[in-house]
């Protein structure tokens, strides 16, 4: 059984107490991620938005997290890990049933609480169909034309106000990564974000439509947020809705920004900094191999 470290923050620790140093990973062969894991630790899996994330949920603010396009639940379990003790709600969506169910598998593993539902996410309820990569599972998707010659299986959908609507409490945070259908998530969650103005990291890819794209950032412009592409290195330049478009046109740097309703304080950006010198240091050295059942027990005690 593969354990990955989490890093460690002393001021997180001085704050809300310690929290898991160790995520069950289950195997380093399973998804894309999981090899990820296994090759690298933390480090090797998108560095600078796990520290965003977590930079972000430092805030006594954050309350309420959801994870739209969890996969496996990695940033919903590492979250849960540091937070969980702080009271952070976790909510995480995920619609592909085989990745569903290794998602399933890691939070009960890591004898995590929170709230996991086998759904897509967009802008209509129903049912609808998701594309499955030949390539990766990481690049499953509501858009057929994502990745050529997908095969497609029929999955229920929701909107974010939707759940809302339906008791889920407005998040605070949101992680949205959903292989081009991030514009039909925002827009399917106007009301939301219109009364709650949670914090967003969101991929914005090539291959999205550029007509919901524009809609979808043409509204968060309007509720006053900025948009702030997520580097190594802080802080980050605000930019507007065309800055997005050219550099997302561009492959120029990080897929993934932070949408903000606000400019990020200097305090973000010094929690931003310390996350992710700690990450740096869970590489592959970091990772354990577990076999005995007391050990797997003890390192997701806490």
């Amino acid at each position: 059984t593969l354990f990955v470290q989490t890093p460690r923050n002393d001021d997180a620790i001085a704050t809300f107490g310690p929290y898991r140093r160790h995520l069950n990973a289950l195997t380093g062969r399973g998804t894309n991620i999981q090899r990820r894991l296994s090759r690298g630790g933390l480090a090797n899996y998108e560095p600078d938005l796990q520290a965003a994330l977590l930079a972000l949920a430092q805030s006594p603010r954050q309350r309420v997290f959801f994870d739209v396009g969890a996969h496996i639940g990695f940033f919903a379990g590492l979250l849960s890990a540091v937070y969980r003790g702080n009271g952070l709600q976790t909510y995480a969506f995920e619609p592909t049933p085989s990745t569903f169910g290794r998602a399933l598998k890691f939070r009960d593993k890591n004898a995590f609480g929170y709230m996991l539902t086998p759904c897509a996410v967009s802008n209509e309820p129903g049912e609808t169909q998701l594309f499955l990569s030949t390539k990766a599972e990481t690049s499953n998707s509501l858009n057929a034309g994502f990745r050529p010659g997908s095969t497609a299986v029929t999955v229920r959908c929701e909107t974010i106000d939707g759940l809302v609507a339906a008791g889920a409490p407005p998040p605070t945070l949101m992680k949205i990564d959903v292989e081009t259908f991030e514009p039909q998530v925002i827009l399917g969650a106007r009301a939301t974000i219109t009364r709650s103005k949670p914090w967003i990291t969101c991929e914005f890819l090539s291959g999205t439509d550029d007509a919901l794209l524009d809609q979808a950032l043409s509204f968060l412009e309007e509720q006053g947020y900025g948009f702030y592409q997520i580097v190594r290195e802080g802080p980050w330049e605000r930019l507007d809705k065309s800055g997005v478009i050219a550099r997302r046109s561009s492959a120029a740097g990080s897929r993934d920004w932070l949408v903000a309703p606000k400019p990020p304080s200097h305090a973000f950006y010094t929690r931003y900094a310390a996350w992710r010198t700690a990450i740096d240091e869970c590489g592959a050295s970091s990772n354990m191999t577990v076999d005995d059942k007391a050990t797997r027990k003890r390192l997701t005690a806490r």
